[in-house]
């Protein structure tokens, strides 16, 4: 099942196109940050553990990947800048560590997703 963000993006993109407006997604995963950081935790007393969980996945696959450059703040503002300059942009385009494998999720039907999510929540 496509993400909702991309249906609604192409759906924008294909309505508003004959009037010259531009709309581009920018699929933004592992991006280094202070919520890789143990500020941005999620609190262990947080009503729904698969949150926690999650985040706790997600801040440990993040971590390794603190000083590449396709998980900085600036690649993310770069796309964006690109998405608005390029006479002809991509529809999509992916940033951050982890953001193939994220969209490739997110195409799966919604059972085999959370069936996924679940191994990885409990992997942990």
């Amino acid at each position: 099942m496509p993400q909702p963000a991309a249906v609604w993006c192409d759906s924008l993109r294909r309505e508003v196109a004959r009037h010259g407006v531009r709309v581009v997604l920018i699929e933004a995963a592992a991006i280094s940050t202070s919520l890789t950081d143990n500020h941005g935790a999620v609190s262990a007393d947080n009503p729904c553990p698969e949150q926690l969980g999650f985040h706790e996945w997600a801040t440990a696959r993040a971590v390794p990947h603190r000083n590449d450059p396709k998980c900085a703040p600036r690649r993310f503002s770069e796309l964006v800048a690109h998405g608005l300059q390029a006479p002809h942009p991509k529809a999509r385009y992916q940033a951050g560590g982890g953001a193939r494998a994220i969209s490739i999720l997110g195409d799966l039907p919604t059972g085999l997703q959370d069936r996924v999510m679940r191994r990885l929540v409990a992997s942990r």
